[in-house]
Formats: structure tokens, sequence, C-alpha cells
């Protein structure tokens, strides 16, 4: 039986903001989820949901940047943890 590998991206931006962590973040994501990897991605986000997010092959997890930065950066942390 073989156990299912978990994996956490972290990453600033994720689209639709344009750049290339942003990219670069969706390719892996993609790739490792084909490779039957769990793939979460948590990221601060310009939206606070996008219905594009199904679409990925993986979870992501938005935290929208227009919370109080205190709160913001908290919750990010709890989320990386939990």
């Amino acid at each position: 039986m073989s156990k299912i590998k978990k994996i956490l991206i972290i990453t600033g931006i994720f689209v639709p903001d344009i750049g290339g962590p942003a990219s670069y973040a969706r390719a892996l994501g993609r790739k490792l989820a084909e490779e039957n990897f769990k793939v979460s991605l948590l990221t601060y986000s310009s939206v606070r949901k996008w219905r594009e997010d199904k679409n990925f092959g993986f979870k992501v997890i938005r935290i929208w940047k227009k919370v109080p930065w205190f709160f913001r950066h908290f919750f990010f942390i709890f989320k990386a943890f939990s």
C-alpha cells in the first residue's frame, strides 16, 4: 500500500495576479497533482475567491490581501501549519 504524499506550495502571488511566481506555482502544482501528490497551494490574493480554482486539479487556499495586515499574516501562518 502506498502512502499519499502531501505537498504545500506557499507563494506570495497566484493567478489571476500576473507574474512569474504565479505561473510557476500553477505549473508546479499541476505537474505534482498529475504525479499523484495531494497538492495544496497557499497564497495571498487580490481576489477572495476565483471560480477557476476548481480547474487546477489541486486545492487553492487564498488569503485576501485586503484583510488588515496583522490578521492577514496570522491567517496565513495558521493555514500553513494546519
